[in-house]
């Protein structure tokens, strides 16, 4: 289909710039609530992206200072049971189009509610101005977050900010979005916005499609579409089978070794503390002077009391109380 062929309504604007297409949300008069007929000239915008050889990737983001609202209530008959249904496979499919297609980047230039945040969940790049908000109000209307985003959302955020957001509707920041993780970057004004959208789309067109897959493809979150990105995803499961590969995030596992070093030296006569084997073990150097023998055995069951008691952490741990005494001298 040539682009001049393609009809994605009123409400719908189409450009393609640095062989990115851009998708821009145009019903300001709404602020760029969704109904089901915008919802289908989406997805066949978006389908036109990813079956286009000529298109590398592409930008979402809306005209107005609203990103999207979510769903125009007053377009949707709640208790129409078919027609609610065809809203939600048809946001499901939006869904699934961004996330397993082409690389997507979403510009959000304003608040953002609802089926918006859904939407810049399943792209690989957000980008929000500062004075951009993200909530998910639904709980209002009693209405339950549908699509699959509830999965997405607790991979992106975690589960406690997915609670707060669904369960609470909390109002989230551009600051504290880009804290959790629901965006990547922040920048001052709507200018700039398009502008660091087409740097990171100008980064990407030229990029090996193959390579691109094959990064998104290793958790089998999007398919693949190489034999390297097989290969990719066995190689990444051989590397996450080791004892307590990726349970915890690099802060998590170093403050895991801080609380156990600083819960062993907190008993007398403790000298030193190591954490070592990825915090499989701790050696406890303990004064000779303060420690008998006795009392080091002792030690060493009190110390794993309180790690079974105090923490949490994958596997067993290992409690070595060393008490050394060296008596040195020098013949002349």
């Amino acid at each position: 289909m040539a682009l001049k062929d393609l009809d994605i309504g009123e409400y719908i604007e189409f450009n393609v710039k640095k062989r990115f297409a851009i998708i821009t949300l145009n019903r300001v008069h709404r602020s760029n609530a969704f109904t089901v007929e915008q919802l289908r000239f989406l997805k066949k915008a978006i389908e036109y992206c990813q079956n286009s050889v000529k298109i590398r990737g592409l930008i979402l983001t809306a005209n107005g200072t609203t990103f999207s609202t979510g769903m125009d209530l007053d377009f949707i008959n709640g208790s129409d049971h078919t027609a609610v249904k065809d809203l939600e496979r048809t946001a499901a499919e939006i869904c699934m189009l961004l996330f397993n297609g082409k690389p997507a980047i979403a510009a959000i230039n304003g608040r953002c509610l609802g089926e918006g945040v859904v939407f810049l969940l399943c792209c690989d790049y957000r980008i929000g101005v500062k004075d951009s908000y993200f909530q998910y109000p639904e709980i209002f209307s009693g209405i339950f977050p549908g699509t699959g985003c509830i999965v997405l959302m607790t991979r992106i955020i975690g589960i406690p900010w997915t609670k707060k957001m669904l369960m609470l509707a909390e109002k989230i920041s551009s600051e504290k979005a880009l804290e959790i993780g629901l965006i990547d970057q922040i920048v001052e004004s709507q200018e700039d916005l398009m502008e660091a959208a087409l740097d990171k789309a100008k980064f990407l067109f030229p990029k090996n499609q193959i390579v691109l897959n094959a990064i998104e493809a290793h958790h089998e979150e999007i398919r693949p579409i190489s034999p390297y990105a097989a290969v990719v995803e066995i190689a990444d499961s051989i590397s996450g089978s080791r004892p307590g590969a990726r349970r915890e995030t690099i802060e998590a596992y170093i403050k895991r070794l801080n609380t156990l070093e600083e819960l062993a030296a907190s008993f007398d006569g403790v000298e030193r503390v190591f954490a070592i084997q990825a915090g499989r073990e701790i050696r406890v150097m303990v004064h000779p002077e303060s420690i008998s023998d006795l009392e080091a055995e002792s030690l060493a069951r009190e110390v794993a009391k309180r790690i079974e008691k105090e923490t949490q952490y994958p596997g067993q741990i290992k409690v070595t109380v060393i008490r050394e005494k060296r008596v040195v001298e020098t013949a002349k």
